[in-house]
């Protein structure tokens, strides 16, 4: 049987892995910075406190690699998880949008806690798709497959999440659309191989 234990290391080495990974693709140089903005995106408000539910992106995967029963599917969620990173770097540099971030000139708790965000953590690059829907939205996928009880909240926080990433004016909505489809396919790959090992298990049993 998984311990609690056990979950939590393979989502903190997600985590981690994640970290320097999407750090090191952040900073790498871009020869060009294409804009995917479109007349939606300029008509929506910067809505700081939205920050709240952004943040809550780094760690709601948790919730994925908390419903695993078996040290089998812990693997492949966590397998998941990093491919489907793996495949963002890729179109990151090679589709390099960049975010036009609009100027904050509020000075409440959250506009700081969004300045020092795109300072130290999230720049203008690691647009296209966005990371945070396409997690956000696969953990979501995942938990309804397990016909949790907890699948509806947390679609809820997975449907914030992905707002919140447009009312921070932090991703367009083209980079939005992007994650879902990103998130989508890896579920597909997530139930593919699932049943897949499922097979294999069965007929060495």
């Amino acid at each position: 049987m998984l311990t609690f234990k056990k979950k939590f290391a393979a989502a903190f080495l997600f985590l981690l892995f994640f970290s320097i990974t999407y750090s090191i693709v952040a900073r790498l140089p871009r020869y060009a910075a294409i804009d995917l903005t479109t007349p939606i995106d300029n008509a929506l408000p910067l809505i700081s406190w939205f920050m709240l539910f952004y943040l809550l992106a780094y760690i709601l995967p948790l919730a994925a690699f908390l419903t695993a029963e078996t040290k089998q599917e812990l693997k492949l969620i966590l397998k998941t998880f990093i491919l489907m990173l793996l495949v963002a770097s890729i179109i990151f540099l090679a589709f390099p949008v960049a975010i036009q971030h609009q100027e904050i000139t509020t000075t409440d708790v959250f506009s700081r806690m969004l300045i020092f965000l795109r300072r130290q953590l999230d720049n203008q690059w690691n647009a296209f798709p966005s990371f945070h829907v396409a997690s956000a939205f696969l953990t979501s996928l995942i938990i309804r497959e397990k016909k949790s009880k907890y699948s509806i909240p947390i679609f809820i926080i997975a449907f914030l999440i992905i707002i919140s990433t447009l009312f921070t004016k932090q991703h367009l909505i083209l980079d939005v659309l992007a994650g879902l489809i990103l998130a989508t396919g890896f579920y597909f790959y997530y139930l593919y191989s699932l049943k897949k090992s499922k097979r294999v298990s069965s007929t060495f049993q």
